[in-house]
Parts: C-alpha cells; sequence; structure tokens
C-alpha cells in the first residue's frame, strides 16, 4: 500500500528533471504531434528531445488507462473505486511532468462511450483488412478524428 502512495508524489530524479527543463510556450498551430503518455522516466526523456527539436507544432498527450479490472474485482466494487482513486493521483503527478514539457492538451480514453470504442473497432479492423502492403499503411493519413475532452 506504501509503495502504492509512493507513486503519487515526485522522485528525487522528476525533481531535478523538472528544475533543470525551461518553460515551454504554446505554438497554437493546426499541426499536432500526438504523444502516448506513458508513466516512464526513460520515454519522458526521449519525448523531452522530440519537443526541443520541433518549434511549430503543438503536443498533445493521450493517456492510458491502465486500470486491470478482473471478474472478482467487478463483483466486489470497492476495489475498482481503490484502483481508479490510485490511478487517479498516479496520473494527475505524470501529466504535471508532461505540461512541463509543452504538452498542451491531455486526453484520456475514459470518456469514451462504449458505443464509439466498438465502431473505432470495427473500423480498424475493416482498414487493416483492407491493406495489401506496408506502404499503404505508411501513407495513411486520418482524415477525421474526434476532439474527447
Amino acid at each position: 500500500m506504501l509503495n502504492k502512495i509512493k507513486l503519487w508524489f515526485l522522485t528525487e530524479e522528476e525533481k531535478l528533471f523538472l528544475k533543470e527543463l525551461r518553460p515551454k510556450r504554446r505554438v497554437n498551430s493546426d499541426c499536432f504531434t500526438l504523444f502516448q503518455c506513458t508513466y516512464d522516466f526513460s520515454y519522458l526523456k526521449s519525448y523531452k528531445k522530440i519537443i526541443e527539436n520541433e518549434n511549430e507544432v503543438d503536443f498533445i498527450g493521450v493517456f492510458p488507462n491502465v486500470v486491470y479490472v478482473s471478474f472478482y474485482e467487478w463483483l466486489l466494487i470497492i476495489k475498482i473505486f481503490f484502483k481508479n482513486f490510485f490511478h487517479f493521483f498516479i496520473r494527475r503527478k505524470w501529466k504535471k511532468i508532461y505540461s512541463s514539457l509543452g504538452i498542451s492538451l491531455f486526453y484520456t480514453t475514459r470518456k469514451i462511450g462504449l458505443i464509439n470504442k466498438l465502431e473505432n473497432f470495427i473500423n480498424a479492423y475493416k482498414f487493416f483488412r483492407s491493406l495489401e502492403t506496408k506502404k499503404q499503411i505508411l501513407n495513411h493519413s486520418i482524415k477525421e478524428y474526434i476532439v474527447v475532452i
């Protein structure tokens, strides 16, 4: 239990990393780069290098839903509440770290409804079944996207 609570707070390495950062301003451009905000310090350092090299782009972060709920935990609803409670504080800490890098907007998959998830899965399945070469995936561009806040 104490190990989980320790994850809510910044480590010494993370504090030092935040002190060394120069504040990054938001660009407000039409172009953006989408990052998956992992809870890993090595990825954070890689993202820092990418963000420092890009000056004309906004950055958007997507937080994954990493809370796994087993069948027995669905029966005991209180266990799900505690998992989500702990994950909320961990996500809040990492949101602070990523926002100091210059990532301006954050999205989470928890806000997408079940019907939309099912539609997205079916569309993705159809798209990947239609692929014939690897070049088609590299040349693919997203024409529509849903903004979930």
